[in-house]
């Protein structure tokens, strides 16, 4: 939590520590594949990172690595829009969507 940010510079299907260092109130400076891309909003090239958690870079090398983190000292992020933007994946967050889903399907007259 007293970070100044989370790296992640590896791939994964999900990448829950990227939504726990959210949580935890740090940006995430991310390499851009896997599922670190559904839950990090990536500031690269904004004018504002006002509604970013991070920022991603394109190519797993020092290189690449360097100029992220370079460009992420040149940002200001927020840690109440981090902390929002990881209780999307509460879990209470995936009940409801998961019920809201169901509910639809069941709601659909069956077509034959």
């Amino acid at each position: 939590a007293r970070c100044r940010a989370f790296v992640f510079p590896g791939e994964d299907e999900f990448g829950i520590t990227a939504v726990e260092a959210q949580a935890a109130g740090a940006p995430v400076i991310a390499y851009g594949s896997g599922g670190v891309t559904e839950s990090v909003i990536g500031a690269n090239g904004r004018a504002s990172a006002a509604d970013a958690t991070g920022i991603f870079f394109e190519h797993q090398s020092t290189d690449a690595l360097v100029a992220a983190v370079r460009e992420f000292e040149t940002l200001e992020f927020h840690s109440d829009v981090l902390r929002r933007n990881a209780a999307r994946f509460h879990g209470e967050q995936f009940r409801r969507g998961m019920r809201a889903s169901v509910d639809r399907v069941l709601a659909k007259p069956e077509s034959r």
